[in-house]
């Protein structure tokens, strides 16, 4: 169970940073700042849904596993398939609502995620949404940083003279 409390004070701790809110920023306008706690509430419902999907994906391929006489099939129907359905489908569902996100990081914190979930499984705790916190931490982690090519405060352009030549001009944005 210290696991899965430090993955919670973990998610608890990246709500608490604060918000680096641009002061030019109006509602409405394309540079405007998220707020942490929504972005991360986007992502557990988005991920929490996605891995509802993968679980079900994993459940209707293991049935097409039961109907034959596969020893796998045993294998297939269990809780830990049902996890690890869950550990695909998190990632997923994060990604999705976070266009600045690492893909390849939210799966890495997804299986971190579905490893403390299987030591709590081992020891008879159940903890499903272990994936999911882990897929949510790993891609607040290791969000890219913003584009600042909107917001550029300077310019430089070239253009032509009237004899040929090239002219260079610098343009400071206040």
């Amino acid at each position: 169970m210290p696991l899965c409390l430090l993955l919670i004070l973990a998610l608890c701790g990246m709500l608490a940073r604060p918000v680096q809110a641009q002061t030019q920023a109006k509602p409405g306008d394309s540079l405007a700042v998220e707020s942490p706690t929504i972005r991360v509430t986007k992502k557990l419902g988005a991920g929490f849904l996605g891995g509802s999907f993968g679980v079900l994906v994993v459940f209707i391929i293991g049935e097409s596993f039961a109907s034959s006489s596969d020893p796998i099939a045993a294998v297939a129907a269990g809780p830990d398939i049902a996890l690890l359905g869950y550990t695909f489908g998190c990632p997923l569902g994060v990604s999705w609502v976070d266009s600045r996100d690492r893909g390849i990081l939210t799966w890495a914190g997804s299986m971190v995620g579905w490893f403390v979930g299987r030591m709590a499984l081992e020891r008879g705790d159940s903890w499903p949404f272990a994936p999911l916190i882990g897929a949510t931490i790993a891609s607040e982690l290791w969000r890219k940083p913003p584009q600042d090519s909107q917001d550029s405060r300077v310019s430089v352009s070239l253009g032509p003279t009237p004899n040929g030549g090239l002219s260079a001009s610098t343009t400071l944005h206040f």
